[in-house]
């Protein structure tokens, strides 16, 4: 049975480690070019389906023209953006059809590449800022110690001493008339000293005063407008009010720095899930092409032992069919069980790691060879394969030109059932979707790991 489009699979998404409402939304750009190349794999994915259903049925799946073929290519990909509708598109044949479902991945894995830079820009610019709010948090902490310095220093403690003794000389200048016009003069001069003194601290006083109300002014300035290069969650991770949501004169930089430092963790999560789908679609892409590979040489085999198998038109003067068919027909199945378990092994990979696009493509590929293996052990049984006596292999002889006949009317019928079934499926996908869900192209709960 062949599985069904990506779209009709059900995917629960892992619980990310960060609130949902921190996480950075992608770019619409970056949603339409990967929705548009998920398109084409679904396209190519149905053609893989329809081209393999042909395969069984004998005819050359890969005969049929390519020309117009809509693989996917970097171009294709970067404007996918700008078209909102495409003109019908030419069922491309089973080679074109894997041909594109790799070069889909790898325009896949491209397009996430260019997303990592983009998300590159976003990380320097919040690192940027957070050095910007740890500079003025040092800035303000000095001046404010300086300023607490100031009012305890020994300059302060001077003045007030001075007044003092100014106020004990002018008691004295009260009781002694005759020192009075010297005990003026000193009066004066510590008076100007006082005076002096007080001035120089005041100035300071103003100096330090006048930078932190500036440096107060910078950061409510900074504080008042919301980022334009970023997104605002409405709540924090702790479940309370995001700072950008509540009033200006209600925020601070402490909270703004919170904010700062959790959209950069933000941030480079999203860096790790990006080079993580990137690593996922190369060695996605990789094994396909192994499978491809190993796929096409199997049927070249399968396709030079059948024509030897196959008989002409019986007649009374030909010869009976060869006593070496049934070994042959083993042979064939021994093959097809290599290949097969050749796939399972892929299978259990790309299912173990989660990528369910290749599991969809590898399975598909896996259901035709054992509906070829069903049908080619129906020939053998037909022809007698088993372990008779030398009678009873003389009566399957007989009968094994008529079974090799019967072959390809029982490979017509399983293709008209198959096609049935693959016509089913895919009108409950159209009605249920017309674009293959984002998260079945790769499974995320895979992030934990490959963060350790």
């Amino acid at each position: 049975m062949i599985p069904p489009p990506i779209v009709q699979s059900v995917y629960a998404p892992a619980r990310s480690t960060i609130a949902e409402s921190a996480v950075l939304e992608k770019t619409s750009l970056f949603d339409d070019r990967q929705e548009q190349l998920q398109a084409d794999l679904q396209f190519l994915l149905d053609a893989q389906a329809d081209g393999l259903i042909r395969g069984l049925e004998g005819g050359g799946a890969d005969e049929r023209s390519s020309a117009g073929s809509t693989t996917p290519t970097m171009h294709s990909a970067k404007s996918a953006s700008g078209t909102s509708r495409r003109p019908p598109r030419r069922q491309p044949g089973l080679r074109s059809a894997r041909k594109g479902i790799y070069r889909s991945i790898l325009a896949l894995a491209a397009l996430k590449d260019e997303e990592l830079r983009d998300v590159d820009r976003s990380i320097q610019g919040s690192e940027k800022t957070l050095a910007q709010i740890n500079a003025w948090e040092q800035k303000r902490e000095g001046l404010r110690e300086a300023s607490h310095h100031v009012d305890d220093s020994e300059e302060t403690i001077r003045v007030q001493r001075l007044r003092t003794e100014a106020d004990a000389v002018q008691a004295e200048i009260n009781k002694v008339e005759l020192q009075l016009m010297e005990m003026k003069t000193r009066h004066r001069k510590l008076i100007r000293q006082a005076a002096a003194i007080e001035n120089s601290v005041q100035a300071k006083m103003a100096s330090y005063t006048s930078s932190l109300q500036m440096l107060e002014e910078d950061i409510q300035k900074f504080l008042s407008f919301k980022p334009v290069d970023s997104t605002s969650p409405s709540r924090s991770r702790d479940g309370s009010q995001s700072v950008w949501q509540l009033p200006p004169k209600r925020r601070n930089l402490e909270m703004a720095k919170e904010y700062w430092t959790e959209q950069h963790k933000v941030v480079e999560l999203q860096r790790k899930q990006t080079e993580f789908e990137k690593s996922a679609l190369v060695e996605g892409a990789a094994m396909w092409e192994e499978t491809v590979s190993e796929i096409t040489a199997f049927e070249k085999r399968l396709r030079s032992e059948m024509s030897t198998l196959t008989p002409d038109s019986p007649s009374a003067w030909e010869d009976p069919p060869s006593t070496t068919a049934p070994e042959r027909l083993k042979d064939i199945l021994e093959q097809i069980d290599t290949v097969t378990e050749l796939l399972q092994d892929k299978l259990k990979t790309a299912d173990e790691r989660g990528w369910k696009l290749l599991v969809v493509a590898i399975g598909a590929e896996l259901d035709a060879l054992i509906k070829g293996k069903e049908i080619l052990v129906e020939v053998l049984e037909a022809s007698g394969g088993g372990h008779h006596s030398e009678k009873e292999s003389q009566e399957h002889l007989g009968n094994a030109n008529a079974a090799a006949r019967s072959a390809g009317e029982t490979m017509r019928e399983l293709d008209m059932s198959l096609a049935t079934a693959r016509a089913h499926s895919g009108n409950v996908s159209d009605a249920d979707d017309d674009h293959p869900d984002p998260e079945l192209l790769f499974s995320k709960h895979e992030d934990t790991d490959a963060e350790e």
